[in-house]
């Protein structure tokens, strides 16, 4: 969520257009909201993955388990909402804001990407106490959201705000993965 109030942020700062604002708010409501689905999901799971947390195999198997189920309904809302995109916004928003089908579409994927990899990787990292890692990948990710931002909003706007968003949610969730899938897949000593 504070990737896309530091996107709005700087939209706002760079661009300062209250309509290009109000157009990117829109693009990011549905895919921001859509969260909810693997956030409560790893709400749901947290006790069982914390009391075997010792127990790589365990958690490996139901880790990877999770990233199969989730990669195929976030895949196919994904692609529900980066297809009906322009239908979408017309249904709820109206005409005047078809300028946000680009932002909400890069968006769209964003929130696939994310829900499936960096969400659950991020909270199964919390649930086996490597709290340290999630924090060099938050600070990571706000230091690698703002400079693109400021570099990607001066060249595309919004949909380059929308492009950061994806970049930053790509980067960390390649972080995520990759250290929870080497320390899962690290033989225990």
């Amino acid at each position: 969520q504070l990737l896309y109030l530091l996107d709005v942020f700087f939209i706002g700062l760079i661009i300062a257009n209250e309509s290009i604002i109000a157009s990117y708010q829109v693009a990011t409501l549905i895919p921001n909201a859509l969260l909810f689905i693997p956030m409560n999901l790893m709400m749901f799971i947290y006790p069982y993955i914390a009391e075997r947390r010792e127990d790589k195999e365990w958690v490996k198997e139901k880790y990877f388990k999770l990233l199969k189920y989730l990669g195929v309904i976030n895949i196919l809302i994904g692609i529900i909402l980066f297809l009906f995109a322009p239908l979408i916004i017309e249904i709820i928003w109206g005409e005047d804001y078809f300028d946000s089908i680009i932002p909400f579409r890069i968006l769209s994927l964003s929130y696939s990407i994310s829900a499936t990899l960096r969400i659950p990787a991020g909270n199964i990292l919390s649930m086996i106490r490597k709290v340290k890692v999630n924090l060099w990948i938050s600070i990571i990710s706000g230091i690698s959201n703002i400079i693109l931002d400021i570099v990607l909003i001066s060249i595309w706007g919004a949909k380059g705000a929308a492009i950061a968003t994806l970049l930053v949610v790509i980067i960390s969730s390649i972080i995520s993965v990759s250290y929870l899938s080497i320390y899962l897949c690290k033989k225990q000593e």
